[in-house]
């Protein structure tokens, strides 16, 4: 056995009473393909949505115990509070719900429950739905319509073997933060719980022959505009590209801007939105929306614990360190950020998205 399938950070806050813990792995719904040892592996996704829903559950009914389970485009996260005395109890909670499958004879009837819930949630604004899926998850060439089959056809078989390799060998990264009193051996003892080998996605970024959207008509029920943004973190430093997203989203506050972050790519979708290619600030406004960044962070750490360690995890998935980049920020001038998003929106890709009540459906390669 090895000692590195759980890559754990702890960060003390003695002023914190409880324990936020986040468990994170780079595995979703837009990731179909994995190398583990000389083989490849093709799983479908629906499988992992279903699983996540069961130990969701699970972990509720049997162990009065709340976990979240959330799975992103190409993340799955564990989530969950605990105390300092609770903490080695609450560790063992979540490995007996990793590893927990239901039997074969219970599949059909939970099959049909989570079908109907995935029904009753997918239903409305399809459409509009399956572009801005496909567009921001590009590089991982995610298909909607292929997922949707992935639900329809799930078998007990597909179920089995998403727990046998994607829960039990792959790597997991926790973070831990809180009034953590236990002694680091006894945290990281639990580490010793690994397996020989892992099991990676496979994911290979556009070549410049690949062609990519630039405008889509769509019927709508009512006449708007969307602008989509994506982000190849293969081209661009994450803290880049984080922070150029991070400073859109203080600019364009009015109109709820949508930020997609994962392992692969970055994404935004602007409602209302014409052009941002030609996007530009001037210093006083990035410095005043550096502070606002600033501020959030130490808003987040400080209030709301729980959304930190997730949204801490997140971008560690992606192979941005939250901490890092905060005190990164508080060093950089203006004229640094200005030049950071010009380079991030050079190499972005750009999409516009209108959606009419005439009756029309144009792709605009």
């Amino acid at each position: 056995m090895t000692n590195n399938q759980y890559k754990i950070k702890i960060h003390h806050k003695a002023e914190n009473k409880k324990i936020y813990i986040s468990i994170g792995i780079n595995v979703g719904f837009a990731i179909r393909d994995f190398v583990y040892g000389n083989d490849v592996y093709s799983f479908k996704p629906g499988a992992l949505l279903f699983l996540a829903k069961y130990k969701e559950e699970f972990a509720k009914e049997f162990y009065n115990k709340k976990i979240n389970i959330s799975v992103y485009a190409s993340q799955t996260i564990f989530s969950f509070i605990s105390s300092s005395k609770k903490l080695i109890g609450d560790i063992d909670i979540f490995e007996k719900i990793k590893s927990k499958v239901p039997s074969r004879e219970e599949f059909p009837e939970l099959f049909k429950q989570f079908k109907l819930d995935y029904t009753n949630n997918f239903s409305d604004e399809v459409k509009e739905e399956i572009i801005y899926s496909e567009f921001l998850h590009y590089h991982k060439r995610f298909s909607m319509d292929n997922f949707h089959k992935s639900i329809e056809s799930l078998t007990f078989e597909d179920v089995e073997e998403v727990q046998k390799y994607l829960f039990q060998k792959i790597r997991y990264k926790v973070y831990i933060y809180g009034n953590v009193e236990e002694r680091i051996e006894d945290i990281q003892a639990w580490s010793v719980n690994g397996c020989s080998e892992f099991i990676n996605p496979i994911i290979l970024p556009l070549t410049d022959e690949e062609v990519v959207w630039k405008g889509i008509e769509l019927n709508g029920i009512s006449d708007r505009r969307s602008y989509l943004m994506h982000t190849n973190l293969f081209q661009i430093p994450i803290a880049d590209a984080y922070l150029t997203y991070q400073i859109l989203s203080q600019w364009y506050s009015d109109k709820k801007i949508q930020i997609t972050i994962d392992s692969i790519e970055m994404g935004a979708i602007l409602p209302n939105t014409d052009n941002i290619e030609d996007f530009k600030l001037d210093l006083a406004s990035i410095q005043l929306f550096k502070d606002n960044i600033l501020r959030q962070y130490e808003y987040l750490s400080g209030r709301k614990q729980l959304f930190y360690s997730e949204y801490f995890m997140k971008l560690w998935l992606a192979g941005l360190d939250y901490l890092d980049f905060y005190l990164y920020l508080q060093k950089i001038s203006s004229e640094e950020i200005e030049d950071k998003m010009s380079t991030v929106l050079k190499v972005s890709q750009f999409c516009k998205v209108e959606l009419s009540k005439q009756n029309m459906e144009i792709i605009d390669e």
